[in-house]
């Protein structure tokens, strides 16, 4: 409402489970909300106009007169709240120039655009990716490397990541980009670190005791239970993956573990359907001694099959499972208790990290496109991984370097597509917008951001300002080292 007390779009107040609770834009501020008329008034005051909302209050708190509805907002408005300028184009322009200066530090290559399993839900299959079935050369490996280095700047760490497909069928590619890259360290000063997300079909004794003597980041796709990772991610004759792959990756982890490494990260995705599964997964896998877990809902594009990306029915799950885990991680902080499942904790950092971000229109909340490309086998440069076979958004090529006209227009349609479906969003100045990937369609157009990632985005603000609250009142201290 245009004469409402409160500009709506400058703060949220909301109840989840026991609390009551405000957060405010401007200020940054988080804090409970003690009672029932304060809430009812905040909650009002950015819908109707003084004599509206005290009939709104009328039914539940009886007659309220102004003065008293004045002393609950005036001292806020006075500390800073309720400001909420709108976001324009000189700012959204900013943002542009600031992504358009990147300096990649992480260059993704994917070296197998062809995989040996068959998963139901995969990216690389539906955009025709794998469909090449072609392998990279070391000319254009290299190449690339060359690139990274060139356009890094002053970075001194780099990253290369080694992607498919299924990477490990071009090994050997590995191998000589590993020698490559560390053979220009004394030249260039750079130092690089290495990164492999495999299936790990075909991690022999060999290519394990590699990837260890090379410090390798590794990711392990293992869809839970030997049933369900079947059903999703079976080989391309139908049979089954899960037994060479859960042995594979429980030796390679001994391996890292017994050695002083990193532990592998293990990444499970769950499709509409078996949301149930999520704690019956991160539990099975924390028993096996992964200590780095993460699952991820599978989500569609605009235009893709969306018959396995979660709805509006399994978000739900996908909440109430969150929320019981929340609460175990809640308990455990308070009575000073050991957590013991990796993946309840890395899920509530990344909750709090909400809390910390201040990103407003930033264009991107990821490295895609700047700090990170996707080079793919014939050396075009994509935003990221998710890209290659997505040939309208090729913003370069690892040859001529960056095409500056196609990656402005990309940042344009993300950034004006967050304009217009973003700009008055209570969560615009922490969410950074929607995943790039997840709202570019085949033809190369950007899309308004699906309602329910959203939804859940919000959601899971909601669950760190609850615990945020929770912890301001029972364990200070330990909200404190959290923070």
């Amino acid at each position: 409402m245009d004469n409402a007390l409160l500009d709506q779009y400058s703060y949220h107040v909301f109840k989840f489970m026991d609390k009551a609770i405000l957060y405010d834009l401007n200020t940054d501020t988080i804090c409970k909300v003690d009672d029932a008329l304060t809430y009812d008034i905040l909650e009002g005051a950015g819908q109707f106009n003084i004599v509206d909302l005290r009939e709104k209050l009328k039914p539940t708190h009886g007659i309220i007169d102004d003065q008293k509805i004045f002393t609950i907002i005036n001292p806020l408005k006075n500390c800073g709240f309720f400001i909420s300028p709108p976001p324009d184009w000189t700012r959204i322009d900013a943002a542009k120039e600031k992504a358009m200066g990147f300096v990649p530090s992480k260059i993704q290559l994917s070296i197998a655009q062809c995989c040996n399993l068959a998963c139901v839900y995969c990216y690389a299959e539906e955009c025709g990716s794998n469909a090449r079935n072609q392998l990279m050369s070391f000319e254009t490996a290299k190449q690339a490397v060359d690139y990274l280095v060139h356009v890094s700047g002053e970075e001194r760490k780099l990253t290369i990541q080694f992607f498919g497909g299924e990477p490990l069928l071009n090994f050997v590619l590995i191998k000589k980009v590993v020698d490559y890259a560390k053979a220009l360290t004394s030249s260039t000063k750079k130092i690089f670190s290495f990164a492999l997300t495999t299936n790990c079909t075909l991690l022999t004794d060999e290519i394990q005791d590699y990837l260890l003597k090379h410090d390798f980041g590794i990711i392990v796709s293992v869809d839970g239970d030997e049933k369900t990772h079947n059903q999703q991610r079976p080989f391309r004759d139908g049979s089954g993956s899960y037994r060479l792959v859960i042995n594979n990756a429980l030796s390679l982890n001994r391996k890292f573990i017994e050695s002083n490494h990193r532990n592998i990260k293990i990444r499970a995705n769950i499709i509409n359907g078996n949301v149930k599964r999520l704690a019956e997964i991160t539990e099975k896998f924390t028993a096996m001694g992964f200590q780095r877990i993460n699952v991820s809902p599978i989500v569609s594009r605009p235009g893709e099959n969306a018959s396995l990306a979660f709805d509006e029915n399994a978000w739900t799950e996908w909440r109430q499972q969150s929320d019981a885990q929340m609460q175990h991680w809640l308990a455990c902080i308070k009575s000073d208790k050991k957590i013991d499942n990796p993946y309840i904790t890395h899920t509530i950092n990344k909750k709090f990290n909400l809390l910390k971000s201040r990103r407003l229109f930033g264009g991107l909340r990821c490295g895609a496109g700047h700090n990170v490309n996707t080079v793919d086998v014939d050396g075009n440069i994509f935003p990221c991984h998710r890209y290659p076979g997505l040939n309208s958004y090729i913003i370069g090529n690892v040859h001529t370097g960056i095409d500056r006209e196609k990656l402005s227009r990309y940042y344009d349609g993300i950034m004006n597509e967050m304009l217009k479906n973003c700009s008055t969003c209570w969560m615009r100045v922490k969410c950074g917008g929607p995943c790039p990937w997840q709202v570019s369609s085949k033809e190369g157009k950007i899309c308004p951001s699906d309602k329910l990632s959203c939804q859940d985005r919000k959601y899971a603000f909601m669950q760190a300002a609850y615990l945020y609250v929770s912890l301001s009142q029972d364990r200070p201290d330990a909200l404190a080292h959290i923070l």
